[in-house]
């Protein structure tokens, strides 16, 4: 990789992950997603996040961030946009290493949103945080068995890695190669791409020895 390019290894092997509203609701993502990480085995830690919880699939439930009793190296945010700085922000004075950030309500909703954007990468950037997103559907890594993806998806692994632009393409893409008996080795939806583009994707990926293939769907790039 270039000596300006950023470690994305918290993203796509952590040692652990907490989810920033995780959810008893069984029609709340904060539900699907640790569903989806649960049954696919992920084999670090997990520490759900909701103040009004003890207990989400039989794991305990912390009341914040502050309150897991080590430092993670990836959280998953699924609450409104407009709180979602305010969460970078505690978990930025944590020592999380990154976040993927499933929220929509930002810049694709127009100048408010772009403002909510702006100041979340600002605090993130400050606290070192890598974010992922937003408005994403999450990522998959088969390295560590996590599937952190809003769609209720196992995907098979492989050695295929797989970029998107498109949230919706992406997912279907994983569940088509999986029906196909097609195995993918990582997957972003990059979303909004605020903080991680793409290419830094790219790059990544194209120094990863279990990655044989990388798959792209891109919709535009801001710089050609």
């Amino acid at each position: 990789m270039s000596k300006s390019a950023r470690d994305l290894s918290p993203i796509f092997e952590p040692k652990s992950v907490a989810l920033i509203g995780a959810s008893n609701n069984p029609a709340k993502y904060g539900w699907i997603i640790l569903a989806n990480i649960i049954a696919n085995g992920y084999t670090g830690r997990i520490y759900p996040i909701n103040p009004k919880e003890d207990k989400i699939w039989g794991l305990r439930v912390y009341r914040s961030i502050s309150d897991v009793p080590e430092e993670v190296d990836l959280v998953d945010i699924s609450r409104p946009a407009e709180a979602v700085p305010a969460h970078v922000e505690e978990c930025a004075e944590n020592n999380v290493k990154s976040a993927i950030v499933i929220s929509g309500g930002f810049k694709e909703t127009g100048e408010e949103g772009a403002k909510l954007e702006r100041e979340m990468v600002r605090i993130a950037r400050r606290g070192g945080m890598l974010i992922v997103g937003p408005n994403t559907m999450g990522i998959y890594s088969a390295r560590v068995s996590l599937s952190a993806l809003m769609p209720p998806l196992l995907p098979k692994p492989g050695e295929i890695s797989l970029i998107s632009q498109s949230g919706n393409i992406g997912t279907n893409l994983l569940a088509f190669g999986t029906d196909q008996g097609i195995g993918f080795n990582k997957f972003v939806s990059s979303g909004n791409e605020a903080d991680i583009t793409a290419l830094e994707y790219l790059e990544y990926f194209a120094e990863d020895p279990s990655t044989k293939v990388i798959l792209m769907y891109m919709e535009g790039l801001r710089d050609g």
